[in-house]
């Protein structure tokens, strides 16, 4: 059976062809089409024999289907949200992506994982350079340089696999940090930097709020879901239980909270919070029991659905208000109350709050950690909520207060429909989540709403609330952002780098300096001995030359005797 990405990457193209009825009917379409593929009809194993190596087209991992469709979903969502604004290229784009982020979570082994990791990174580069924003090509170029450095890594690691006779069907890496330098790991080594990229680990994480805040508003929601989940699902693939990991995703929670609570812009903002969730989603890799597997998929599920409403919501308050800075937006929703609402549903589930989604995948980490002896990652799980004040900004901002609304812009229904249809997702998740047991990693059993969990979880809440009230006018002050972890590769090692090319061109010019006087001066002395009446020049008497002959001799016989 062909892929389900097939729907979305051809109809895509056909999109780039069509415009008006047909276009928008394609539009809605496509996303129904590919969902109905992949929750109707189980794809089968096709076998491939290219170039000598086997090969498949299609492997259905348990958690595939899951991913392909929190893709779909999101793609829907963006293409509701942009099918009115005018730019058809870009959504056309949006679901070629899309298409891609589903063909690696049906790709069977490292070539088919090549290709879609490279179409991935094209799309998405295509579609920040079409966000029409002030730093969309720069944001771009960034985007592609920091993603061909992750696939060349990644067709480095597998070259190196192949030529060391591993062959190039996924089977776990166990990274050893201890035996880093061992040649055979160097594969392994490879592939794992060209993941860490992806997933937006340190100290790469900042392109994600580079390139996500240059995009446009329907390009930013795909960009939210579909590279970073993808990359999620590689690491479940090929990394679980790989505790280095568990450091990666403490580091990256922290920085994403930490940056977000100084961050102005709108999407920065979102973009931050949306690494510090991938933190706790690494975390859960690193357990990786069957338990914390299926949290994780799980978790990156509901982080699709709500992140794809923020940046639904950032974008539509964009286009009406011209600006992105988040204290200028307040009130914003105040006209809609369906966004608003549907906003309150997603902040819920991203502070998990019981009866949301986010809460069952929450209790299933913690469970998985307690079941390992992790204490101390248990209690930095709790902890994400009142850590996660920030998350609080964006709805405060949005849906309360009042702002000039003047000169603000139509709310299209189209695009509060894309809002109500990730609000709607995220309600019957956390209402039946039995429906996703099929698609789980491992046949789970689990009651999470005992009284104990829940009241702990309400007060932590609570608990947080309250921070995120009192640090109210810090957060009105902040007056820029935290210089990001980018610094050190775009200003200090360019400045570093600049200051070795000043070095190196001054010992040229020294050296050009020198070599010149040195060879004036051969040039004068030259000339002198060469003149009529230079050393050179003069006539020898046969007693000199026979002087001058036997002390050579009596030179090379002294050599000769005390060597």
């Amino acid at each position: 059976m062909f892929s389900p990405a097939l729907i979305l990457l051809f109809g895509g193209i056909a999109m780039l062809m069509l415009r008006g009825l047909l276009f928008h009917i394609l539009v809605v379409a496509l996303p129904l089409i590919t969902l109905s593929a992949l929750i109707l009809f189980s794809p089968t194993v096709l076998h491939l024999h290219m170039m000598g190596v086997d090969a498949y087209d299609v492997m259905v991992r348990p958690y595939s289907t899951l991913f392909a469709c929190g893709f779909t979903l999101v793609a829907w969502m963006a293409g509701l949200m942009g099918m009115r604004t005018n730019k058809p290229r870009e959504l056309a784009l949006g679901y070629m992506y899309a298409g891609a982020a589903v063909m690696v979570v049906y790709a069977s082994d490292y070539f088919f994982l090549l290709i879609a990791w490279e179409l991935m990174a094209l799309f998405a580069t295509l579609l920040i350079w079409n966000g029409g924003m002030k730093d969309s090509g720069g944001a771009g170029m960034r985007y592609a340089v920091m993603h061909v450095l992750g696939g060349v890594l990644l067709l480095f690691g597998v070259t190196a696999k192949l030529a060391l006779g591993s062959g190039g069907a996924f089977t776990p890496i166990e990274v050893d940090i201890q035996n880093f330098a061992d040649s055979h790991m160097l594969p392994d080594i490879l592939i794992t930097l060209a993941v860490l990229i992806n997933v937006a680990a340190p100290p790469f994480s900042a392109w994600v709020a580079d390139s996500y805040a240059e995009a446009s508003p329907s390009g930013a929601v795909l960009l939210s879901a579909c590279t970073t989940k993808a990359s999620i699902f590689v690491l479940l693939t090929l990394f679980t239980g790989n505790h280095f990991l568990l450091y990666v995703g403490v580091f990256m929670t922290l920085y994403g909270f930490l940056y977000a609570a100084f961050a102005q812009d709108v999407r920065k903002l979102l973009s931050y919070l949306l690494v510090s969730g991938l933190g706790v989603m690494v975390i859960g890799v690193s357990i990786g029991t069957p338990l914390a597997q299926a949290s994780v998929v799980m978790q990156a599920l509901s982080h699709m659905l709500y992140g794809a409403i923020f940046f639904v919501a950032a974008g539509i308050a964009i286009q009406s208000t011209g600006t992105r800075d988040i204290h200028a937006m307040r009130g914003f929703f105040k006209q809609s109350p369906l966004i608003g609402v549907a906003i309150v549903i997603a902040v819920m589930c991203a502070v998990a709050f019981p009866l949301s989604f986010s809460f069952l995948t929450k209790t299933l980490l913690i469970k998985a950690a307690i079941s390992e002896g992790l204490h101390a990652v248990t209690l930095f799980i709790s902890s994400c909520v009142v850590l996660g004040v920030a998350h609080f900004l964006f709805p405060w901002s949005l849906c309360f207060g009042s702002t000039d609304k003047r000169n603000a812009k139509a709310i299209l229904p189209e695009q509060v429909a894309a809002c109500v249809l990730g609000a709607l997702m995220l309600m019957v998740l956390g209402l039946y989540p039995t429906l996703l047991l099929p698609l789980l990693p491992a046949k789970l059993s689990f009651n999470v709403y005992d009284v104990h969990g829940v009241f702990k979880q309400l007060i932590l809440v609570a608990v947080s609330m309250v921070i995120f009230y009192r640090m109210l006018p810090w957060f009105s002050k902040v007056q820029k952002p935290l210089p990001d972890m980018d610094i050190i590769y775009r200003k200090t090692l360019v400045q570093l780098l600049m200051k070795v090319e000043s070095v190196w061109n001054m010992l040229v010019e020294m050296v050009q300096i020198v070599g010149k006087g040195f060879m004036l001066r051969i040039t004068a002395h030259a000339r002198v001995y060469g003149s009529e009446n230079g050393l050179l020049a003069r006539t020898r008497t046969i007693s000199s030359v026979v002087l001058m002959m036997v002390l050579m001799l009596l030179i090379v016989i002294g050599v000769y005797l005390f060597r």
